[in-house]
Order: structure tokens, then C-alpha cells, then sequence
């Protein structure tokens, strides 16, 4: 009975191994971290993250769950920030400041529709939109004396 209880609490097995995570357990894990962060955050910090919680996961599976939660729209990759941001479920372009790395996420449904006709008009079926602007956020605008 004890032994049991101790695998169901995440206990080493005997030979050393632990128990299999529900199904779903480490995507909401990584979606936590993901939250958490004031940045966009990097594979390698959320594998830190995971580490420090007693997790060992494999970078594979880190991959997966990521590509889990970006298909469904809980998380969105910034390439321009080189990491992960909380998503919203709809698309959004992300406002990225050079200069601090702020990321701002922008529902603009016209933009996305306008893409969406083009693509069509085209011939491309299956599109993801992804659109990034790089550039200076108001507080570095300001700090630095750009003019907007």
C-alpha cells in the first residue's frame, strides 16, 4: 500500500525509474513556466525550469509538447525574440523591441483576413501566418530620444 501511494506521488520505482506522468501533465507544466516568464522564454530555460522541479525530460519531449501547445494556440513562438510567449488561441502579430526584448501580442483580424484572401488568390492552402515587427517599444523610444 505504501509503495504504491509512493509511485502514485511520483516516487522513484524500484530500479530507480519513475512513474509515467498522466497524459498532458508536462504540457501543463511547460505552460506554466511558459506563464510565468516576463519574457519570451527559451527551450533551454524551460528545460532548466523543468530540471529544477525534479523533472529530467528529454529535449524530445520537450519538442513535442511545445509543438502540442503551439497547434492548439496556448503558447505562440517568437522567432525574432528566439522563444515562447503565453498564446490567446487566435493569431496575433507580435510587436518585438529590439532594444529590450519586450513582446507584444496585437489581434488584428483585417491583417490576418487580408493574408488569408492573398494566400487563396494564390493557390496556397494550409497557411499559418506568422507576422513579426521588429522595432523600438515607447519606454526605449522615449529613453533613447526617438521621435514617434
Amino acid at each position: 500500500m505504501i509503495e504504491q501511494r509512493q509511485q502514485a506521488e511520483g516516487a522513484p520505482r524500484p530500479g530507480g525509474r519513475r512513474p509515467h506522468r498522466p497524459a498532458g501533465r508536462l504540457n501543463e507544466m511547460i505552460l506554466a513556466i511558459i506563464r510565468k516568464a516576463a519574457r519570451p522564454i527559451r527551450v533551454i530555460e524551460i528545460r532548466s525550469a523543468l530540471d529544477a522541479t525534479g523533472e529530467a525530460i528529454t529535449p524530445s519531449l520537450v519538442f513535442r509538447a511545445l509543438g502540442q501547445l503551439s497547434a492548439r494556440g496556448a503558447i505562440q513562438k517568437v522567432e525574432l525574440a528566439r522563444g515562447y510567449v503565453a498564446g490567446t488561441g487566435a493569431p496575433r502579430i507580435a510587436l518585438v523591441c529590439d532594444a529590450c526584448g519586450d513582446v507584444s501580442l496585437v489581434a488584428c483580424e483585417p491583417a490576418f483576413a487580408a493574408l488569408d484572401e492573398l494566400a487563396g488568390r494564390h493557390g496556397l492552402s494550409g497557411q499559418r501566418f506568422v507576422i513579426e515587427v521588429p522595432g523600438r517599444c515607447a519606454i526605449c523610444a522615449a529613453t533613447a530620444g526617438d521621435v514617434a
